[in-house]
């Protein structure tokens, strides 16, 4: 067991490793918490981040609030305020300028966020992106939405590509879509 605290750089191997204020954990096969600017990596384990950190959990859940990054492989990732989280193969939820990736998972955002959710839905609204392989993708109000073999509806301003699905664009709007329906004003292409 390996604790640091302030600029230090800890690495526990099948141990937990907890660090705090701007230093770096890394914790294999163990939990990994960081708190305030930190980066904490845990494999196979539950990695928590807060205020401002980047978060790496693999096969275990990742939660991060305001400004953090975070990402849980095989787990459930949740962002809120100005974050990113990346999900494999669990659900991710992004709310208010964060951003979001789920990977087999669904993945939805609000207020200018970036969520990605591959083979699941993704929903993004307030000048957000959203991309959604496999899944629907809707974004409404000056967003991005990018939904492969799935339907892209986009609104306001927006960039909508939807591959094999059909993509619908109002407003100064550019959307492409290919092997799919039109019905687009203003297409850019």
């Amino acid at each position: 067991m390996r604790v640091a605290t302030r600029g230090q750089q800890s690495t526990g191997e099948s141990s937990p490793a907890v660090a705090t204020r701007g230093q770096q954990p890394t914790g294999e096969s163990s939990p990994a918490v960081a708190t305030r600017g930190q980066q904490s990596t845990g494999e196979s384990s539950p990695a928590v981040a807060t205020r401002g950190q980047q978060s790496t959990g693999e096969s275990s859940p990742a939660v991060a609030t305001r400004g953090q990054q975070s990402t849980g492989e095989s787990s459930p990732a949740v962002a809120t305020r100005g974050q990113q989280s990346t999900g494999e193969s669990s659900p991710a939820v992004a709310t208010r300028g964060q951003q979001s990736t789920g990977e087999s998972s669904p993945a939805v955002a609000t207020r200018g966020q970036q969520s990605t959710g591959e083979s699941s839905p993704a929903v993004a609204t307030r000048g957000q992106q959203s991309t959604g392989e496999s899944s629907p993708a809707v974004a409404t109000r000056g967003q991005q939405s990018t939904g492969e073999s799935s339907p892209a509806v986009a609104t306001r301003g927006q960039q909508s590509t939807g591959e094999s699905s059909p993509a619908v664009a109002t407003r100064g709007q550019q959307s492409t879509g290919e092997s799919s329906g039109g019905g687009k004003e203003s297409p850019t292409g």
